[in-house]
């Protein structure tokens, strides 16, 4: 972005809560403002250029709606994974690919649980022979199930569809 004249009247630009696209919004999309000479919204400039989702309101002037959620902290990360791992669903295998933090992917066979960590065995040893991992819950950044199942053993654990949360089909 360049400090052209035309960039630098648009204050306060919006800041994003979460991790974000390129012009600093969840979405991708350019972020808006208000313009300190009228008060309308105007879109940011951006290498993207175009303008932001808009609705006409009552006065006639343009309205954006810029919902975000806030990131989660580090407690509510790490108590997620707790939560699942501790109550593992009852109909789902206790083996499938943990990907770290650190963006290493360890295919594990089964796992085992503490207050404060888990314990993944490898299906197979690493480079080093190890077949154990102990990893913190705040390490982990995902799980993916390598075994086909359907939805059961997920609404069990808690999860609900789109019509749960009122998004419309």
């Amino acid at each position: 972005m360049s400090d052209a004249p035309e960039n630098k009247r648009i204050l306060p630009r919006l800041k994003s809560l979460s991790p974000a696209g390129k012009n600093g919004n969840s979405l991708g999309k350019p972020a808006a403002a208000r313009s300190p000479q009228n008060g309308k919204l105007e879109a940011e400039s951006g290498s993207r250029g175009g303008s932001p989702p808009t609705a006409q309101g009552n006065t006639g002037e343009q309205q954006v709606v810029v919902v975000q959620s806030p990131p989660p902290t580090a407690e509510a990360h790490q108590n997620c994974w707790k939560r699942f791992l501790h109550d593992w669903p009852q109909g789902l295998q206790r083996q499938g690919v943990l990907m770290a933090s650190w963006d290493e992917q360890i295919p594990f066979s089964s796992f085992l649980t503490t207050t404060d960590l888990v314990m993944f065995e490898r299906r197979n040893p690493d480079t080093n022979g190890a077949r154990r991992v102990l990893i913190g819950f705040d390490e982990i950044k995902a799980i993916k199930i390598v075994e086909v199942v359907r939805d059961e053993p997920f609404r069990e654990a808690g999860f609900q569809g789109p019509e749960a949360v009122g998004v419309s089909k």
